[in-house]
């Protein structure tokens, strides 16, 4: 089609109307005042209200009480700013039947480029969100299906080995084998019980450390902790502490994730190396950074470092460290201990180079990450960048 249009004839304006009305999309305009001056049928159908009753209502009013706010101010930002947004969110028509909406707000331009209004594209990804929670939910299923053979295995090895003592014993007078005996099963339930622990924690639901410190005062008493260690192992630090904000964790559970983090990055590097750690502010967060110049992972084994039990290295290579930890379950702990603390953690490597781990936390430790944006706060923190113009 040519720029002129010159083939849709006299009735270009029709043809635009029919190419709008025709949208499998919700297409609606607002004018200055932010009251709708078009709408098309799917917009009628999506919010169950006549194009005639539409026309003439603001979008606030038309999505809801819930997110007026949210709609009329940055619609307004459109208008007034020429910004373009993008956020979806939950629509509640009815009440047990809630839909998944994502909007596109984009300013409408005179000739000279000057915003008149605003254009809103709303298409209903209720079936997109439904499949994403299904598979989602398999994955889940597949996860604990390993994970559970792999606890049966472990509990099954720590078991036997107890049964296994306590029939040997009983058939023993000797003083020392049975006294050996009890040493060898304490050992094996403490194992149990770490084992437990690690569950609990990657399941988010370890609440027993209630004991608040700052942020940079918990990696300063840490650092403090494993100088010793790094010293005999070769590894030169490097500690970069940025300014940010006082920010209370839980100390005993932020140590556990920096132990796991950190003997995992000893481990990476036999011969020596480079241990980085730094803390560093960004917009809302403070992210905490730990590299290593070891060996790296695998891209194959990269996807799957965080499943309960996976490992890349024998227990034998364990360090001591990590081996009372249990072997198998460190990063699977540090992602649990993580997400209860509303944050993120993250593993990119060159094989052959480097590790690097990064742990987002949110400053407020009020806010959780959410799929899908609740406050008018998150939604303007990005707006979306306009098009280039022709």
């Amino acid at each position: 089609m040519s720029d002129d249009h010159s083939e849709c004839g006299p009735d270009k304006d029709l043809y635009y109307r029919q190419l709008l009305s025709s949208a499998a999309m919700a297409v609606m305009a607002v004018d200055h005042d932010m009251k709708v001056v078009y709408c098309n049928g799917r917009a009628a159908e999506l919010f169950g209200c006549p194009v005639k009753k539409l026309t003439g209502l603001t979008l606030g009013e038309i999505i809801g009480p819930e997110r007026r706010h949210v709609i009329e101010t940055l619609t307004q930002r459109a208008i007034e700013h020429g910004e373009y947004h993008e956020f979806e969110f939950r629509h509640e028509t009815i009440p047990s039947l809630p839909r998944f909406l994502a909007v596109t707000i984009s300013p409408i331009c005179d000739p000279h480029g000057q915003p008149i209004g605003a254009s809103t594209c709303i298409r209903d990804i209720t079936r997109r969100i439904q499949l994403q929670e299904q598979l989602s939910q398999s994955r889940k299923m597949r996860a604990l299906g390993v994970m559970a053979g792999n606890l049966a295995h472990h509990f099954n090895n720590i078991l036997g080995s107890v049964v296994t003592g306590v029939d040997f014993a009983r058939n023993s007078n000797d003083v020392r084998t049975l006294k050996r005996t009890l040493s060898n099963t304490a050992g094996a339930l403490q194992r149990a019980t770490q084992l437990l622990n690690g569950l609990l924690a990657f399941a988010e639901a370890d609440y027993s450390d209630s004991d608040l410190a700052d942020l940079t005062e918990t990696v300063l008493y840490f650092v403090n902790q494993i100088e010793s260690d790094l010293t005999q192992h070769r590894i030169t630090l490097d500690l970069k502490l940025h300014e940010i904000p006082v920010m209370a964790v839980p100390m005993n559970q932020f140590m556990t994730v920096l132990r796991h983090l950190v003997g995992n990055a000893i481990d990476a590097m036999p011969d020596g190396g480079r241990l980085t750690l730094e803390l560093e502010p960004q917009n809302q967060q403070v992210i905490c950074r730990i590299t290593d110049s070891g060996h790296g992972i695998e891209p194959k084994d990269l996807g799957r470092v965080f499943e309960p039990f996976y490992s890349t290295k024998e227990l034998e290579e364990a360090s001591a460290e990590n081996r009372a930890q249990h072997h198998g379950l460190g990063l699977s702990v540090a992602m649990g201990i993580i997400h209860e603390l509303g944050g993120t953690i993250s593993i990119t490597s060159q094989p052959g180079e480097s590790t690097l781990v990064e742990i987002r936390l949110p400053v407020d430790p009020s806010r959780r990450l959410k799929p899908l944006v609740d406050d008018l706060e998150d939604l303007s923190l990005h707006p979306t960048e306009p098009p280039p113009k022709t």
